[in-house]
Formats: C-alpha cells, sequence, structure tokens
C-alpha cells in the first residue's frame, strides 16, 4: 500500500514521531488531590475517650476523625471553623427507639412498626418498614441525635431485627445503615400478655411467654441439627450419586440459630424483676449474648448483672412506678447501675421525640448519675452496648466523624446546637418544626 505522503515528507514524519517517543502520548492524569479536610477549631472538645481538651480542634477527613488535640494544623485548602466558645462532642445514640417505622401512631397505615398476629416473628426487619422520606430524621438530630437503634415494637413474644440508622435525609437504606441487623427483640412481660390475652391465645401468661421463647429456640436448635446431619450426608454422599434433600427453608428459624450461634445479640425487654430474672434464665439455658432494654428493676440486681457482664439499654429515664410492670423504677436507677460497674446507656423508646434524649440525660445527672458518666451514656457507652465502639460514640483518630457542636453545654435544654456532622459531611439543621416556624412566624 503507497504512503498518502510522498516520501520525503513520510520520512520526516516518521523520524518526527521517533524523536517524540512516549512522551508525545496524552499525559497520564495527575493523582487526585488528598482530602484537605475540614478543622474545627478553638472548641472544648468532648471526646469521651479522656480528658476534655480546652481550646481543642478536630480534623476530619472524608468520613473519618483523622486529628484530635490542641493547636492543630490547617492542611493546604482545608475548611475552618471556628468554634471558639462551643463544645464538640460525638453525636447522640438513642438505643432504643421506632423512627421511621411510625407517622401517626393511631393510624395503622402508617404505622409499621408491629406484626401481631402471631407470637413470634424473628425475621420481620425494620429496613423493610423505615420511611427514609420520614420527617421524623431531621427532627431527631435538631437536638444532637445522630444515630438510633430502630427496634420492632414489643407486643409480640420473638418480635424481630432490629438495626442501627444515622439520621439522614433523601439518603437510600443502605446509606443510612450503621450496623443491621443489629439484635434480635424479645419481650417479656405486660405487653404479649395483653396482646395475645385478649385473643385467647397463648400467652396469655407470663410462663406462657417463656415456654414460647423455650419452644421457638428448640425448634431452631433442631432445625440446626437437621442442617447439620444434611451437610454430613452431602459430603459422605459418592460422587455421581445425588446427594440428599436439604430440609425446608425457614428464614424465621434460621434468624433464631443466629442467637444461638451467638451471630446477634438479643434484647431482652424486661421491666419487672421477675421477668430480667426469666430473661436470664433462659439466657443462660442457651448461651445467648443477652443485652437487657428498658430494665426498669435492673438496679435491685446491678451487682449481678456486672459480675455476668450483661449490659443494659436503660429506659426512659423518666419512667415513674405507674403500673404493675414497673412498681420498683426510680429516678436514680442510672446512678446504682454506674456505682455497681453495669455498662448501661440510655434510651427513649420513642418514635417521634428521640430527640430528647439529651434531656434525658439531663434528668439521670439530676439524680446523681456524674455528668460525664450521664453523656457517656448517649456517646462512648451507647456505642459499646450496641457492639460499635470501634466505630462510633467517641472523638478519636480512626473513629467515624460523627460529631456536634454545641453553643453551652450539650446536656442544658437551653444550649443551641450549631452544626451537626454524620460520616464527615455537615448536615443541615433544617426541619419540618424550622419549616413551619420560617412560614408562620
Amino acid at each position: 500500500m503507497r504512503s498518502p505522503l510522498p516520501p520525503a515528507a513520510a520520512a520526516a514524519a516518521l523520524l518526527a514521531a521517533l524523536a517524540l517517543g512516549p512522551a508525545a502520548a496524552a499525559p497520564a492524569p495527575e493523582d487526585p488531590q488528598p482530602d484537605p479536610g475540614i478543622l474545627l477549631r478553638n472548641a472544648t472538645v468532648l471526646t469521651m475517650a479522656g480528658d476534655p481538651i480546652p481550646e481543642g480542634g478536630v480534623l476530619i477527613r472524608g468520613e473519618k476523625i483523622a486529628g484530635v488535640g490542641r493547636q492543630l494544623p490547617a492542611p493546604d485548602r482545608a475548611t475552618v471553623i471556628d468554634c471558639t466558645g462551643r463544645f464538640v462532642v460525638p453525636g447522640f445514640i438513642d438505643a432504643g427507639t421506632s423512627a421511621g417505622l411510625v407517622e401517626i401512631g393511631m393510624v395503622k397505615a402508617v404505622n409499621d412498626s408491629d406484626e401481631g398476629v402471631v407470637p413470634s416473628t424473628p425475621d420481620v426487619d425494620v429496613r423493610d418498614g423505615v420511611d427514609v422520606d420520614s420527617p421524623v430524621f431531621a427532627v431527631t438530630r435538631s437536638r444532637g441525635v445522630t444515630t438510633v437503634l430502630v427496634a420492632p415494637q414489643e407486643t409480640n413474644v420473638v418480635n424481630g431485627l432490629g438495626a442501627v440508622l444515622h439520621c439522614l435525609d433523601g439518603a437510600p437504606m443502605s446509606r443510612r445503615i450503621v450496623l443491621a441487623p443489629s439484635g434480635l427483640h424479645v419481650s417479656f412481660g405486660v405487653p404479649p400478655k395483653e396482646r395475645f390475652g385478649a385473643k385467647d391465645a397463648t400467652p396469655s401468661t407470663r410462663m406462657g411467654i417463656a415456654a414460647v421463647l423455650r419452644r421457638e429456640f428448640a425448634r431452631a436448635q433442631d432445625h440446626g441439627e437437621a442442617l447439620r446431619r444434611h451437610e454430613e450426608a452431602r459430603k459422605a454422599a459418592k460422587e455421581g450419586e445425588p446427594g440428599p434433600a436439604p430440609p425446608a427453608r425457614d428464614r424465621g428459624l434460621e434468624v433464631l440459630l443466629r442467637a444461638l450461634r451467638r451471630e446477634i445479640p438479643v434484647f431482652a425487654r424486661a421491666e419487672r424483676l421477675d421477668d430480667i430474672r426469666t430473661a436470664l434464665r433462659i439466657a443462660g439455658e442457651h448461651d445467648l449474648r443477652l443485652v437487657l432494654w428498658g430494665a426498669a428493676e435492673a438496679w435491685k440486681i446491678a451487682p449481678e448483672l456486672a459480675a455476668r457482664k450483661i449490659p443494659v439499654v436503660f429506659g426512659p429515664a423518666t419512667g415513674q412506678p405507674d403500673s404493675p410492670e414497673r412498681p420498683g423504677a426510680r429516678m436514680d436507677a442510672p446512678r446504682l447501675l454506674r456505682d455497681a460497674g453495669v455498662l448501661f446507656c440510655l434510651m427513649t423508646g420513642d418514635s417521634h421525640n428521640s430527640r430528647n434524649l439529651p434531656v434525658h440525660a439531663g434528668i439521670a445527672a439530676s439524680w446523681g448519675l456524674p455528668e460525664t458518666d450521664a453523656l457517656a451514656a448517649i456517646t462512648r457507652d451507647a456505642a459499646r452496648v450496641l457492639g460499635l465502639g470501634d466505630v462510633l460514640g467517641t472523638i478519636e483518630p480512626g473513629r467515624e466523624a460523627t460529631l456536634c457542636v454545641f453553643q453551652g453545654s450539650p446536656l442544658e435544654p437551653l444550649s443551641r446546637l450549631d452544626r451537626v456532622f454524620i460520616r464527615g459531611k455537615e448536615v443541615p439543621l433544617r426541619s419540618r418544626q424550622t419549616d413551619l416556624l420560617e412560614k408562620w412566624k
């Protein structure tokens, strides 16, 4: 094939190409610039991992905390935010809510917190019911509550699976999840009794509740044994022979098996002392990773709980001895748990008012719980109880940058929340309430 160029021109072009060599190719793209980050400067940093740092700083890079201390230098091009007179604290964690499951509690069409037909629904998963567009999440973080454990309602014996979620707007479920499933929720005491007793069904007594729970775990154990035998038979089958048919799939039993294998904790809602002891007994029979939930009378056996390393999600802190369900409720229970060495955190048990979690911590402080421990009960210790102590709850390098900036002490009701960061991104403080204020003021 003849060259389209005259011989002299073709030779010149060839020499030019050889002279340029590889350098003539398009330049490789430069490495992306490292994230310059966000520096919160001149704040009192309540790290919850050590002493407060006055005139301290927190450096955020990406989704993580990159540095904490005094006189942190600002990286080139970093966004510097002056927090003089402010407190920087970890985002608050409410360890018991139905946020996103309930819009109007008395309207079934917008209440997805509960399955009430049978007493055991272990495979119910809150992720399938949470309304990601619910305005509740913006309202919840308006007082610094950045993270919530969403749990199914406690009116069955086996209620289903919970999830720890961040309070984000307009984000898919996958972006909100911190931990899912966070655990299996079961209930003792009045709620299952009242529900199924009204239907003349089991369980209608505390004995019936314990029997249902033991029966369900026994079924799961049998299912696990059937799976084990099938696997042994499959491995023993000769090559070319059809293997044995597997046991029928049962997702509910699979969830219970995960609890029996200690892959997920079991949150046992138990208020009265006898219900708490029943929960402890059943957990001991099956070697469960038990977390007491609610636990109004847990203070009565606090030394035993500490010795057995049973954590407690206590709440609400405003609970009174106003029913047969919790005759021994007392306002200084958090202090008694703390004095005994129990690992505990606080919850509101609410759907629309989880924003009041710091008020609950303040009430616990007013009844003798040291203020630092009250703050820990909604930050560091909440993360530990939920199995997230290496992710959330403290301000340390490597932890997730989910934190708040307050003007005033974080537990004071009149303090103002200035900024919220979730996974390193600043989140607006607008909510349905602020929109209504702007509209009607």
